[in-house]
């Protein structure tokens, strides 16, 4: 865990990974185009800084015009801390002053924090990504059919719940929040609840993935491909395999499963012939 002392001024105490900036490498495969990228190496276990004072806002100079002043500043102290999740960061202590104690611990509302977090994303450290646990069973759910299966109209409770739930789904995306991704992604009232009795199993294979430890588990698209988020891939291998199995059971039909990384690149050329 890294630790920031800052000055008499603010004291702060943070614990994010020290990276070498090192451009990450990219590896095509064109038979099947994937995309691996790897992290930077630790250069420190720890590194101390310290930032001078300022003094802000000269005169007419609001928000543009400052200086820093000798003898005056903030000490940061960051280390890796084995405890930390890969690519997140941790304020462990903070001393000083009677109100830089009062600053708050959580990254997100710290300063040092906050330029913590810029940096990683300026390195592309990125904490644990998303795994999705793809299981598509050997059956086939038109489109036209599952859409004909929706509500023509829907009670405002359900929108409003749904409406929440979307939101909900978004800030954990830009919060890294795979819980909270995952009990978003399986909280549908309107569109699940309506299509998956028309996937046999579907509903026990959704509970056969919650109890084998996934964060959230849905249909994708019309189906019938069910989808669970988990950040582990040997647990999402073991949630695949219950899934599947609930397949067979409880509707009667084979599936095949896989764990697949997010797409972080999207649509791309992976081949070409030029003209002559």
């Amino acid at each position: 865990m890294a630790i920031c002392f800052l000055s008499p001024a603010k004291p702060i105490s943070i614990s994010p990974l020290i990276y070498n900036k090192k451009p990450a490498v990219i590896r095509c495969n064109f038979s099947l185009p994937t995309i691996t990228t790897t992290e930077p190496k630790p250069v420190f276990t720890s590194v101390r800084s310290f930032a001078p004072a300022t003094v802000a806002n000269l005169g007419p100079g609001f928000d543009f015009l400052g200086c820093a002043v000798d003898g005056l500043g903030d000490f940061v102290s960051v280390r890796i801390d084995p405890s930390v999740h890969p690519g997140e960061i941790s304020i462990s202590d903070i001393c000083g002053t009677h109100a830089s104690i009062k600053l708050s611990k959580n990254p997100l509302w710290n300063c040092a924090g906050i330029a913590a977090i810029a940096t990683m994303k300026m390195l592309n450290i990125r904490r644990k990504g998303a795994l999705f646990v793809l299981v598509s069973p050997d059956f086939e759910a038109p489109t036209k059919k599952m859409r004909a299966a929706l509500p023509a109209e829907i009670g405002m409770p359900h929108h409003v719940w749904n409406c929440s739930q979307a939101g909900a789904l978004v800030a954990s995306v830009l919060q890294g929040d795979l819980v909270g991704l995952g009990q978003a992604l399986s909280s549908d009232k309107i569109v699940e609840p309506k299509r998956a009795p028309l996937i046999p199993g579907m509903e026990e294979v959704k509970k056969a993935a919650m109890r084998a430890g996934a964060f959230g588990c849905t249909i994708s698209g019309a189906g019938p491909t069910a989808v669970a988020v988990i950040d582990d891939e040997e647990r999402g291998k073991e949630i695949g395999k219950s899934m599947v199995e609930a397949f067979s059971k409880e509707g009667n039909l084979k599936a095949v499963a896989m764990v697949k990384r997010l797409d972080r690149i999207g649509a791309r050329i992976v081949g070409s012939v030029p003209t002559r």
